[in-house]
């Protein structure tokens, strides 16, 4: 790992003077990336045309050193978010903590609220897209005009909608609104635009923010591959261009007519020289669960896959829990399902089960796997209809909601110490979701948000090719 001295000195000879607050970011950066001193060279090579470089200059750089990454290597990573990445908190910067607690204290909730407002409101502030004047609540007070405030969506007493920032909240009038894409739901953090007439904010619009494609949105990924290449945690392999990947969701292993859906897509897919399946749950149909069942659930899934010896000894193989799969109540992230139920998939040369939600590294491309059920939750709460004249489709809504708020779940229940697994940041390419609803692919500031549908009661699933191409798909019934 590159010193901060031996960074500067390397830069000194260069002929590039740096300022210390841009040294400190671009170590920090260095550091959660694990890039060694070829990524160096490359970086300093865009820097050769400042005479002194500052923090912006630094930034607007690594925008482009996100391209950097050596998109050759040939590994897939599958990353558990509790088990392989430190809790991560907002200040100025995204900065690793020590590991949460499944059971934090009443005041990690209001931190989690404010460290959603922060990311957003540094995301706002530094595009260069959005050119208005932002005000804060404080600051309606004694104003005239419509004005742009940025807060989160709350019901401070349990009935009336209300806006909140850092320091103070306002009462919203929402009647004659200008209907946009998205839900609006408590916990979005939004912008907007109105009037405010006594103590009483009346609402013109509501405006989703962009993902910006921020560098330093990152949360240790990078370093964690660093960390285990070499190693059964980061599967080293060639991934050529005719590999995919296949999810499914709702993959209910007590149903026989589920294990004959897959010993079919087994059978077609048996000849694929590189493939990752990815399952998500819940892995069984039964409304009442009995935990011990699994053990025998996953017998017959590995007895079926040995059924097809290349995909057993050439296939990877992520799991993924569901919301009704044994946990720790009704809370996300999920923890994946303990050795006792999962140990019949040893049989399997590389498998992995993970946390909901999983991400997914292959090669230098990010994908994030979760299994949840909020479409329904976010169109009974939104404050406002969104604007279905235009956009008929509620699962369009629902991924514009979710790459805007970049979250994974705005305005579901949540673990306060393990908020910061469900962000998106910039380098997700791909966020697969395991909805109870039709299946589905959009696109939404330049990240693919795909669902595979039911796969027990309609035999559906998603492939994404090498090139992140998504294709919906189906098995015949």
């Amino acid at each position: 790992m590159l010193t901060k001295k031996a960074v500067n000195s390397y830069l000194f000879q260069a002929g590039i003077q740096i300022r210390k607050d841009a040294l400190e970011f671009l170590m920090k950066y260095m550091e959660k990336r694990g890039f060694e001193e070829h990524a160096l060279e490359e970086i300093v090579d865009k820097l050769r045309k400042f005479q002194v470089v500052d923090i912006e200059e630094l930034r607007s750089v690594f925008l482009d050193a996100l391209k950097i990454r050596n998109n050759t290597q040939n590994y897939i990573a599958a990353i558990d978010v509790f088990e392989d990445l430190p809790k991560y908190f907002y200040e100025e910067g995204f900065e690793a903590k020590e590991p949460g607690s499944m059971f934090a204290a009443a005041e990690a909730k209001s931190f989690m609220y404010r460290q959603r407002f922060s990311v957003i409101q540094d995301r706002i502030l530094k595009n260069p897209e959005y050119s208005f004047e932002l005000s804060t609540i404080d600051s309606l007070v004694g104003s005239s005009g419509e004005k742009i405030v940025l807060g989160m969506l709350s019901k401070i007493d349990g009935e009336n909608w209300y806006l909140e920032d850092l320091n103070s909240s306002v009462k919203l009038v929402i009647s004659e609104i200008d209907k946009n894409t998205g839900f609006y739901c408590e916990g979005c953090v939004v912008l907007v635009q109105g009037v405010l007439v006594d103590t009483l904010f009346y609402v013109s619009c509501f405006i989703m923010p962009s993902l910006a494609k921020n560098p330093e949105s990152f949360f240790g990924d990078q370093a964690y591959i660093e960390k285990h290449k070499g190693t059964d945690q980061v599967w080293e392999l060639e991934w050529p261009e005719a590999s995919f990947i296949v999810v499914l969701s709702n993959v209910h292993l007590n149903e026989p007519r589920v294990l004959r859906h897959l010993e079919k897509l087994f059978e077609g897919l048996e000849h694929m020289q590189q493939i990752l399946f990815v399952l998500m749950g819940n892995f069984c149909s039964e409304s009442e669960v009995n935990p011990y069942s699994y053990k025998d659930m996953f017998t017959s899934l590995v007895n079926t896959i040995e059924n097809y010896e290349s995909l057993k000894e050439n296939a990877q193989w992520v799991f993924v829990p569901g919301p009704k799969d044994p946990g720790l109540g009704n809370f996300m992230p999920r923890q994946k399902l303990g050795d006792c139920f999962t140990f019949p998939l040893k049989s399997l040369k590389r498998w992995k089960f993970c946390s909901n939600p999983a991400r997914v590294h292959l090669g230098g491309k990010k994908l994030v796997f979760a299994r949840t059920e909020q479409l329904r939750l976010l169109m009974r709460n939104s404050a406002v209809l969104p604007n279905y004249q235009e956009n008929p489709q509620p699962e369009s809504h629902l991924a514009h909601t979710l790459v805007k708020q970049g979250h994974l779940c705005p305005s579901s229940a949540v673990l306060p110490d393990f908020d910061s697994a469900l962000w998106l940041d910039s380098e997700v390419e791909v966020l697969c979701l395991g909805e109870n609803c039709n299946s589905f692919c959009y696109e939404v500031d330049e990240v693919k948000v795909a669902n595979p549908g039911h796969f027990s009661r309609y035999a559906n699933f998603i492939s994404i090719t090498a090139n992140l191409e998504v294709q919906m798909c189906s098995l015949d019934n």
